[in-house]
């Protein structure tokens, strides 16, 4: 451990006088101070001076927050921090997270690091009970399910979300997250957030109305089918999607192939052609019609009954065998709409 993991760990478990970091530190007040202003120009740290100290604490930003999670957990498990300044283990790691279970030839295909950086990678992480050995000859090396790998697997893991604005007053603006994504925003923007349900955070601007749905992948086909089961999706969303050109058609058959809801893309889809057949073609809607449940009928959109029904969606009603509540003057609106 050097300088900058003490800081961190110790920032973690509460803020912390200088002066005091200092006396009770084995390093010396030259590298603590190096160290200090090193981290505040990075954004781990804050610098608060209160009389005749300062007081060093950590920052709030999520990375910051993750790494010092990382520092604590590894120290209290220990291991040394240090392993995580050196770039080949982080992407030695990586290739060994991607695959679970991995030999050295793979890892170094995939790497271009050199037997040797490898090898001496895996007894790191053999040591540290990070990976567990599945065979000696050759050496092969599975990944464990240590609170470090959680951490590192949340700290890499790439921000992936997907964000539709609609018009009107107020601007709303949909981000479909994953939840890892999510949590790093919320963590960044927490004196701004309001809660509004369990599944929605909304966030209120001066100018529109940013709404954060958590879903497991933030593909667009993915974002579609989540969006067919509010109002808003299937009146402003979806459509949005299908103006852009977003949507990979054998993605979301399988999508809704995989939740058993064929039958309300299906129909939504047709629902669209109807109104405007540039935006889905008739061979789409065959796919997903070939592929349609007749079992028990679905309700789609409940939420919308006490509106009743319009007459133009009866067809539709048979032909998909659901029992529909949706807003077709709405749909038809939003078509006509510049986007």
């Amino acid at each position: 451990m050097n300088a900058k993991h003490e800081i961190i760990i110790r920032a973690a478990i509460a803020p912390i006088g200088l002066k005091t970091l200092i006396q009770t530190s084995e390093y010396t007040a030259k590298a603590i101070y190096k160290a200090v202003s090193k981290l505040h120009k990075q954004g781990f740290i804050t610098k608060i001076n209160r009389r005749e100290t300062t007081i060093i604490a950590l920052s709030n930003k999520y990375e910051a927050s993750k790494t010092a999670e990382l520092y604590f957990t590894a120290f209290i498990h220990g291991i040394d921090p240090k392993i995580f300044d050196c770039k080949s283990f982080h992407q030695i790691w990586q290739c060994l997270n991607q695959y679970l279970q991995i030999n050295i030839k793979k890892c170094k295909e995939q790497t271009n690091y050199q037997y040797q950086t490898i090898l001496q990678t895996f007894k790191i992480l053999q040591k540290n009970e990070l990976v567990k050995t599945t065979c000696k000859k050759p050496l092969i090396i599975e990944i464990t399910n240590h609170p470090v790998n959680q951490l590192l697997r949340e700290l890499n893991q790439p921000k992936q979300e997907e964000t539709i604005t609609t018009s009107g007053y107020p601007t709303i603006k949909e981000t479909y997250a994953t939840p890892e994504t999510i949590r790093r925003y919320l963590h960044d923007k927490h004196d701004t957030t309001h809660f509004h349900d369990t599944i929605t955070s909304i966030m209120p601007n001066q100018t529109f109305l940013e709404i954060l749905h958590s879903i497991p992948s933030s593909s667009p086909e993915e974002v579609f089918f989540r969006a067919l089961h509010t109002s808003h999706g299937v009146e402003e969303t979806c459509i949005l999607f299908l103006k852009r050109r977003r949507l990979n058609m054998k993605k979301l058959l399988d999508i809704a192939k995989q939740n058993n809801e064929i039958n309300i893309v299906g129909c939504y889809l047709d629902i669209i052609h109807e109104l405007d057949e540039k935006l889905v073609s008739q061979k789409v809607i065959d796919q997903f019609y070939n592929e349609k449940k007749d079992a028990k009928t679905k309700v789609w959109l409940k939420s919308e009954k006490k509106y009743g029904k319009e007459n133009m969606i009866i067809p539709y009603e048979k032909k998909w065998n659901l029992s529909i509540y949706v807003d077709v003057g709405a749909i038809r609106h939003t078509l006509r709409g510049e986007i």
